[in-house]
């Protein structure tokens, strides 16, 4: 009902405001794995190599899809979670 659309907004808000930190947080150590994984180097000449050729925006690179898949996805299973959540208290 009309009652459900705030709390959905405020859950769909939440998730996506973890996505970023999480993004902010973890995206330059998931960009060195990435790059170790498909360069078959150790991961401080990784980074060495990432920071000498990027700089240090590098370690961001693919952030915001990264941002807006954790987003979607958080806010979407967040919000089945709660609705599922609601419903099974009914019964």
């Amino acid at each position: 009902g009309a009652a459900a659309l705030p709390a959905l907004a405020e859950q769909a808000i939440a998730a996506a405001l973890a996505a970023v930190a999480a993004v902010a947080v973890t995206a330059p150590l998931d960009t060195l794995k990435t790059r170790v994984q498909l360069g078959r180097e150790a991961i401080l000449p990784t980074a060495r190599d990432l920071l000498r050729t990027s700089g240090v925006r590098g370690l961001w690179a693919g952030a915001p899809a990264r941002t807006l898949h954790l987003a979607l996805w958080g806010g979407i299973m967040v919000s089945v979670y709660e609705e599922l959540k609601r419903r099974c208290r009914r019964v």
